[in-house]
C-alpha cells in the first residue's frame, strides 16, 4: 500500500509516491542495521527507540509503513499498533518479536497487524513484504504462517471462549 506525500516543491504532477518506513526497536544495533538495509534500498527509514518516540514521528511524518518491537521499554508494540491503527488505520503496521508466541500473533492480529516478522529478521523477507504493500497487495497473519496447524488454532480458541463464559 503507498501514499503519496509532496514535499512542497514543484507542483501537484510531481506527487511521487512515499517509501518512508517507521521502524521501533529499543535495539540499537537492531535499528541502525535495518535502517542502513532499508535506505540502501531506496527507502527513506524513521528510526525510534522507544513508544514515546514513535508517537511523535508517527503523527509527524506521511509514514507509509511502520516496523514494531512488541517490547520496548514504555509501551508494547500492541500498545502502539492500537494507537496508530485509531489514528491512521490505512497504514500497515509489521509486528517485529523474538517471540512469536500464539498470544502475541493473536493480540497484533486483533489491534491491527498486517502480519509479523521474526527476530532475528531475515531481511530477504522484510524486502518481500516491503515490496508486496508496495505493489498494492496485503499482507495477513494466516495460521499457516504461524506454523500452526488449523485444527489445533480452532480448538484452543474454542476452548478459550468457553472458558470466557
Amino acid at each position: 500500500m503507498m501514499f503519496t506525500a509532496w514535499d512542497g516543491t514543484g507542483d501537484a504532477a510531481s506527487v511521487r509516491p512515499s517509501r518512508t518506513v517507521l521502524v521501533v526497536d529499543d535495539d540499537q544495533e537492531t535499528l541502525e542495521v535495518l535502517c542502513q538495509v532499508l535506505r540502501r534500498d531506496g527507502y527513506r527509514c524513521i528510526p525510534a527507540a522507544d513508544g514515546a518516540e514513535a508517537l511523535k514521528a508517527f503523527a509527524e511524518a506521511e509514514v507509509a509503513v511502520a516496523m514494531i518491537d512488541f517490547e520496548l521499554p514504555d509501551v508494547t508494540g500492541i500498545q502502539l499498533i492500537q494507537e496508530f491503527k485509531r489514528t491512521r488505520p490505512h497504514v500497515p503496521l509489521l509486528l517485529m518479536t523474538g517471540n512469536p508466541s500464539q498470544r502475541v500473533i493473536f493480540e497484533a492480529c486483533d489491534a491491527g497487524a498486517a502480519t509479523y516478522l521474526r527476530k532475528p529478521l531475515d531481511l530477504q523477507r522484510v524486502r518481500q513484504i516491503l515490496g508486496r504493500l508496495e505493489s498494492g497487495g496485503s499482507m495477513t497473519v494466516t495460521m499457516s504462517n504461524m506454523g500452526m496447524k488449523r485444527t489445533s488454532v480452532l480448538v484452543r480458541w474454542s476452548r478459550w471462549i468457553v472458558r470466557r463464559k
